[in-house]
């Protein structure tokens, strides 16, 4: 529906198999996974983001020329239309408070991320999106507001009392755009804080995290993961993913990787929190949930949810 041009069929395609890895033992070992993703409270925001088809001055530039015997310009025009959609760009960054050698020897951060670089590139393979335009910056407010196409963000300074939280981390100052307030005494605008550099080249940021926090005590859950903010089209921009302290052992590069990648696919889309989100490009809002999902009727004392959209 709109969220990438790779099928949902596809998403759920991975998501099936990666459950009945993570469900399963490690070949000839006792180790299991307990996925623990709907026993979280997930703290998702929305904000706007700008795409590469919104670009102001560039693409109208390349069309205006594009009729001349300007080679340069034909292929800026070429460029600027075809790179648009593409794989998506998942940038990992390691929180250095928890994942550093103090609490990890060289050996396990290395092996933590091979699971992280295996389980995106993957994903990349079938996960296209319309690219973001310039660095990915997260929203300081947390409020969102419309005005018909439009998206805006307006908070009042007691709004930014706190620092941004994606879970158990706190969001970096370099990744977070120029905010604004709202003086309600003179009834005026005014700066916060000016942006950080963002992060580029990226369609998402996911935040990967090594701590016992909300992880069950017996050690049977490797990690888990959830989604922390939306464009204001319903895709996810930014995740966590938290390594459960004790728990990784690199004698299982396999099977890890496919928990990694089955945590992954909860802050894509296989999240009750997340089928809200649905959008519909022509009517310009979101589904009705009832229109996302189906509940199938009772077999064997079980009810089952399907996910449909228009083409499945």
């Amino acid at each position: 529906r709109q969220r990438t041009c790779a099928p949902v069929a596809w998403l759920v395609w991975i998501f099936v198999t990666t459950r009945f890895l993570v469900c399963t033992r490690a070949h000839g070992t006792k180790k299991t996974h307990h996925c623990i993703h709907d026993d979280i409270e997930h703290e998702i925001t929305t904000q706007f983001v700008s795409y590469e088809t919104h670009r102001p001055s560039d693409l109208q530039s390349a069309r205006n020329t594009a009729d001349t015997n300007d080679e340069q310009a034909r292929r800026r025009l070429q460029e600027s239309t075809t790179t648009v959609w593409g794989p998506i760009r998942i940038r990992p960054y390691y929180d250095p408070l928890t994942i550093n050698t103090a609490t990890l020897s060289a050996d396990k951060i290395q092996y933590m991320q091979s699971l992280i670089s295996a389980s995106i590139h993957y994903i990349q393979q079938f996960v296209s999106v319309r690219r973001i335009y310039g660095p990915l910056l997260l929203n300081r407010c947390q409020r969102l507001w419309f005005y018909d196409s439009f998206a805006y963000a307006a908070c009042a300074l007691s709004d930014y009392q706190q620092s941004l939280q994606c879970q158990t981390i706190t969001i970096p100052e370099e990744h977070l755009s120029e905010s604004w307030y709202y003086d309600e005494s003179t009834l005026q605008s005014a700066i916060y804080k000016s942006s950080g550099r963002g992060v580029a080249d990226a369609d998402m940021v996911l935040y990967v995290t090594y701590s016992a926090s909300k992880c069950v005590s017996d050690g049977s859950t490797l990690a888990w993961a959830s989604t922390c903010s939306l464009d204001q089209f319903g895709r996810p921009i930014a995740g966590v993913i938290n390594y459960c302290a004790g728990a990784l052992d690199t004698a299982y590069w396999k099977f890890d990787v496919g928990v990694t990648l089955h945590e992954l696919m909860h802050t894509l889309i296989m999240s009750q929190s997340l089928f809200p989100f649905f959008y519909n490009h022509t009517a310009h809002a979101f589904y009705d949930i009832d229109q996302v999902m189906v509940q199938s009727s009772a077999s064997a004392g079980l009810q089952n949810s399907w996910i449909v959209t228009p083409n499945v």
